[in-house]
Formats: C-alpha cells, sequence, structure tokens
C-alpha cells in the first residue's frame, strides 16, 4: 500500500505517468486517509486529476486503443464517488488557504518594513514558490453541473488559454515563519509594544497578528544542540543575512491593499503601526552572497543556497526531536530539483561542517525511495540504513509526527520518564548522530 501512495505522489510530480495497477475500492480510501495524514491532500489530489485525464483522454487517430470505452482497467475506476468530491472538495480548501495566507505575508513583511525590520519568510509559504509543475485539468466524464463551479476554481490556470495547474496552489499550508533581523531584545521588545506575548521559544516568539494564522518571528532560523556545530551554524546564518533579506530596493509587495483577507486582526488587537522609532540598516549589498529572492506572491524568501542547509537542518531537528512528515520532505525534493551543481556542492561543504553530513545521505535515499529524485540532483551517496530508519519514522509519525503518541515528550512528564521515552525512540540516532542527540540530551531531557 505504501509502494502505490509512492506512486501516486510521483504522477503529481511529474515522476511517473501512472499507478502500477488499479487500486480497490477500500484502497483509494486508504491513499486519501495516509494523503492526509502526511499534509499532502491537495499534491495528491493533483495526481488523482492526472490520472482520470489519462484515463479519459480523447481517442487518437494513430492510436484507437486509447479510447477509454476500450479499456476496462481504467486507473481510477473503482474511485467511490463521494470520495472523489470530498477530495477535490478539501483541495479546493487549500488553494483558497494558500491565497489568504499568501497575503498575509505580503502585509506581515510590508509592515515589518515600514518600521524598520528587514525579514523574509521561511518554510512553508517560502518554499512553495519552488513547486513547479504543470497540470493538464481534463476531467471528462467526472464533470457535472452541481460542482463546475467548484471545478473552475480549482482548476484556475496562472498561463492564459491553457488548462494548467500550479502545484504551488496545492501545497497544504500551515503557519507563517519570519525571519526579522535584529537582536533577541529589540525583536521581542517590539512584539511585545503590538501583541504583548508570553509564547518565546528558544528560536522564535509567537506574533498573535492575524485571527486564523500563526505567525512565529524567528531570531535566529535554526539552532543545534551541539555548541561547537551551533557556532559555526549561527556565523553561517551572519554571512547569509544579506542573501536572506536583500537590499530595500529589491524588495516586491503584491496584492497589497487587498480587501478582507489582507490583514484579519483579533478583537483585541491594533493593526501594526508607525510606534517605534525606524532602525538603520546598511543597504550596501555584499556581493558574495546570494541575493534574495522575491516570490510570485510578492514577498520575500530566502535563496535556493539558502534552503539547501535551512531545510534540511528544519527535518533534521524534526527527525530527531518531534517527528517529520512527506511535506516537509517534498519541500527540500523541489529545491533539489531547482538548484545547480555549484549550490548543492557548497551546501554539502556547510553540512560537512556542521557535522550533519551522514543525515543528508539518509534523506537522498529516502527521497529517492519516496518522490524517485535522481542521482543527478542529490548532496551525497543515499545512505540507505539510515534512511529505512527515516522512513520508518516519516510514515509512523506523518506530518510532524502528529499521529502517534508512541514516544512524544512533553513538558509534563518528569525528567526520568523523558528521558525513558527519548531513549526509547532514538536509542539508534545515538549511533547515527551520536554529537547532537547526547548535546540534546544533556541540554534539554535530564534539565
Amino acid at each position: 500500500m505504501e509502494q502505490l501512495f509512492f506512486e501516486l505522489i510521483r504522477v503529481a510530480l511529474g515522476s511517473q505517468d501512472t499507478l502500477s495497477r488499479v487500486p480497490s475500492s477500500k484502497e483509494w480510501k486508504q491513499l486519501y486517509d495516509m494523503s492526509k495524514k502526511q499534509s499532502l491532500v491537495g499534491i495528491c489530489f493533483a495526481g488523482l486529476q492526472k490520472l482520470f485525464n489519462l484515463d479519459h483522454q480523447e481517442p487518437s487517430t494513430n492510436n484507437p486503443q486509447s479510447d477509454s470505452t476500450q479499456n476496462p482497467e481504467l486507473i481510477t475506476q473503482n474511485l467511490n464517488e463521494d470520495l472523489y468530491y470530498k477530495w477535490m472538495g478539501m483541495s479546493a480548501k487549500i488553494q483558497h488557504r494558500n491565497d489568504v495566507v499568501n497575503r498575509q505575508c505580503v502585509e506581515l513583511q510590508k509592515r515589518l518594513r515600514e518600521d524598520g525590520f528587514r525579514s523574509c519568510i521561511l518554510k512553508g509559504q517560502g518554499v512553495a514558490k519552488w513547486y513547479k509543475e504543470t497540470l493538464p485539468t481534463s476531467l471528462k466524464g467526472r464533470s457535472s453541473d452541481r460542482d463546475k463551479e467548484d471545478d473552475d476554481t480549482l482548476c484556475k490556470s496562472p498561463l492564459k488559454g491553457e488548462d494548467l495547474i500550479d502545484l504551488s496552489k496545492f501545497r497544504q499550508s500551515g503557519d507563517i515563519d519570519v525571519w526579522v533581523e535584529g537582536s533577541r531584545e529589540e525583536i521581542l521588545a517590539y512584539i511585545n509594544k503590538i501583541c504583548p506575548t508570553e509564547e518565546v521559544g528558544e528560536l522564535h516568539a509567537q506574533f498573535h497578528v492575524f485571527k486564523n494564522t500563526e505567525v512565529e518571528v524567528h531570531f535566529t532560523p535554526s539552532i543545534l544542540s551541539n555548541k561547537k556545530a551551533n557556532k559555526r551554524l549561527q556565523e553561517w546564518f551572519e554571512g547569509m543575512k544579506e542573501g536572506a533579506f536583500g537590499n530595500e530596493n529589491e524588495r516586491a509587495c503584491g496584492h497589497e491593499n487587498e480587501n478582507e483577507n489582507s490583514l484579519s486582526l483579533t478583537h483585541n488587537q491594533e493593526p501594526i503601526t508607525h510606534n517605534q522609532e525606524p532602525r538603520i540598516h546598511n543597504q550596501d549589498p555584499i556581493t558574495k552572497a546570494p541575493k534574495t529572492t522575491a516570490g510570485a506572491e510578492g514577498f520575500i524568501v530566502p535563496s535556493i543556497e539558502f534552503n539547501l542547509v535551512f531545510l534540511l537542518l528544519h527535518i533534521f531537528r524534526h527527525y530527531l526531536y518531534e517527528g517529520v512528515g512527506m511535506r516537509q520532505l517534498m519541500d527540500y525534493y523541489f529545491v533539489l530539483r531547482h538548484s545547480d551543481v555549484s549550490p548543492r556542492e557548497e551546501a554539502m561543504r556547510v553540512l560537512c561542517n556542521l557535522k550533519v553530513d551522514s543525515f543528508a545521505g539518509a534523506l537522498m535515499d529516502v527521497l529517492h525511495t519516496i518522490f524517485g529524485l535522481e542521482e543527478e540532483y542529490m548532496l551525497c551517496t543515499p545512505d540507505k540504513k539510515r534512511g529505512k530508519r527515516l522512513l520508518d519514522i516519516v510514515l509512523e509519525g506523518g506530518n510532524f509526527g502528529h499521529s502517534t503518541e508512541k514516544y512524544k515528550i512533553t513538558g509534563w512528564d518528569k525528567p526520568l520518564s523523558r528521558l525513558s521515552r527519548y531513549l526509547r525512540r532514538n536509542w539508534y540516532m545515538v549511533w547515527d548522530y551520536p554529537g547532537e542527540v547526547l548535546s540534546h540530551m544533556v541540554g534539554k531531557v535530564v534539565k
């Protein structure tokens, strides 16, 4: 069943044309449940649309056997209609949600910039721009009058005259992660002037400016538990700032001042305003740092060079301490597919310096197993042994490990209980990644 799920994902990504066999009605339900568990409902529906197109394509004059009426083995023939419309409805909601969050990213960055803070959108919406895949959407035999409006909304195309879909619209969005330039104290002072919060961690603080979307303001993009490696990482982030934030002349803000969803504040909050003196930034770009990218939706996101390192570390930390799902792995797949040889080589040099190169090998193996990543796009040689262990965690826990409570560590557990849970889940990780895991045990679990 897992293999069939991987095949459906590959169909959506364009690395496979069809499934290896016809799923039963029960198996289609399982595929939907698996896509929901991994937060890939929209992406998998995009694959389903491709399969419909294949099943119901017009007969070719050169190949009359392509007529669907002469082919009893239609891949989608056992898909229940109610499940199909449920799947389609969820995907339409994902598209709408992406539109809302994209506009919120634009508004958030605009206000931060006006108040003197440079920023960039990390992860989530900051990665969706790399989901570049065009998708035919001919759904002959499945449309009906009652769903014509839904079909038109779902299948809207960014290209005039073409029946295509941008896969970035099908990526399931979450909260907004924004890296803001400035010291921890300076950023917290700014946040507390607008929306006072006690939700402050090592990496970020909650910024409650939107009613239905969480915003995490990062003091730094990521950290490592190993002190020596973390010092190197923070120095690398410092050197990449200009490549992440860019200078003010490179900024682009689309969707500004758009209607009701541009900024939805909670009832006890005031809009972000100029309530402090603007901070002064050096506007001279560092030529050695990769330039920032203005996302298609009009907000600033880091470069591929930055994401090749940062996203892998994000996956690594979630794998060790919380759980990681296929949505995060897919983000990295698309970044790799859009990267060149030189940035991949530089990323691998940085990862080796941070002592996480062994995890890169595990990740390459899983990306090949699930998405069919080709060797030419890999950072390094796949590590099948570590990759198998990573894949087991991904399949068991789902998105961010939310689908299992088996080894979850919470703040309510007593120290010895936390240590026991941690060791039962991660005993082999001590051998795979000793520097990071042992440092985390000393610094977090026993504390």
